[in-house]
C-alpha cells in the first residue's frame, strides 16, 4: 500500500490490489475553508488513480457540514468521484457522532450520484468492499441499551451496528425531539390540564366534533381551548405548532 498524499489533516493511501484509496483523517480540519482544501487535493488525487473502491477512515473527523458545503461537496467531490470511475464508497464513523451525521445529510440532502455504506469498524468495510458484503436495509426494531456512566459522568450507550446508518438517523431523530421538547417546557407548562387533554387529541388527529364528544363539551368549546393553545404557544408557523403537539401529544 502506498502513500500518496499526506498533509496536518489527512494522509491518503492507495492499494494497486484492491484497486481501494483509502482516506484517513490525522486531525480535523478546524474550518470548512481547510476541509474545502483538502477535499480539492483528494479530487485531483482520485482523477489520476481512478479507483474502484474508496474507504474513508472518520475516527478524528469532527467539523460539522453546513447545508452550502453539503451542496458544495456534491457538486465539487461527488460528480467529479463517479465520472473517475468510483463504484464503492465506505465510511468508518468517527467518535463525534453529530459531525458523522452531517456527512449523512450531505449524501441524502442532495439526493448524491455517491450511494456510500456506513460502517462501524473498518474490518467490516473492507469486506463489503472486497468481498461483495450484503447490507440488509430490512433490520429488526432498533434498540438502545443504556450501560452506565463514564469517569465523567457521560452516558455509555450500545447501539446496533448492522445498519448503522438507519440507526444513527434514529438516535438523531430522538435527540431532536427531546432538545425540542426541552427547549419549549415552558410553553407547555402554560397550558391548563383541560388544554393539554385537547391537544393530545389533536396530534392523534381527532376533530373538534370528535373531541367534543369524547370531552361531553360543546364544539364551540373545543374551538375556543385550541384558539387559546395557539396563543400561549405563539409558534411561528403551524408546523412548529403540529411538532410541538406531537412531542407533548
Amino acid at each position: 500500500m502506498e502513500t500518496i498524499y499526506s498533509s496536518n489533516y489527512l494522509q491518503t493511501f492507495y492499494d494497486v490490489e484492491s484497486n481501494l484509496i483509502i482516506q484517513k483523517w490525522l486531525s480535523s480540519p478546524n474550518s470548512l475553508e481547510i476541509f474545502k482544501s483538502e477535499m480539492l487535493a483528494f479530487v485531483y488525487l482520485y482523477k489520476k488513480y481512478r479507483a474502484k473502491n474508496l474507504l474513508w477512515l472518520q475516527k478524528n473527523f469532527s467539523l460539522e457540514l453546513n447545508s452550502d458545503t453539503q451542496i458544495w461537496l456534491e457538486e465539487n467531490v461527488n460528480i467529479p468521484l463517479l465520472k473517475n470511475g468510483n463504484k464503492k464508497c465506505a465510511f468508518v464513523i468517527g467518535s463525534d457522532l453529530y459531525a458523522h451525521l452531517t456527512i449523512l445529510e450531505s449524501f441524502d440532502k442532495c439526493h448524491s450520484c455517491i450511494a456510500p455504506k456506513h460502517f462501524a469498524t473498518e474490518k467490516l468495510a473492507r469486506k463489503w468492499l472486497e468481498e461483495e458484503l450484503l447490507i440488509s436495509q430490512t433490520s429488526s426494531k432498533k434498540r438502545f441499551f443504556f450501560d452506565g456512566l463514564d469517569d465523567e459522568d457521560n452516558l455509555i450507550i450500545r447501539l446496533p451496528s448492522k445498519d448503522i446508518k438507519h440507526t444513527l438517523k434514529s438516535l438523531n431523530i430522538l435527540l431532536e425531539k427531546e432538545n425540542f421538547k426541552t427547549n419549549n417546557q415552558k410553553k407547555f407548562n402554560l397550558l391548563t390540564n383541560r388544554e393539554k387533554e385537547i391537544m393530545m387529541y389533536i396530534s392523534k388527529r381527532e376533530n373538534h366534533q370528535t373531541i367534543a364528544e369524547k370531552l361531553f363539551i360543546s364544539v364551540h368549546t373545543v374551538r375556543t381551548h385550541y384558539k387559546n393553545i395557539k396563543a400561549k404557544l405563539n409558534f411561528e408557523s403551524n408546523k412548529e405548532l403540529l411538532r410541538f403537539m406531537n412531542s407533548y401529544g
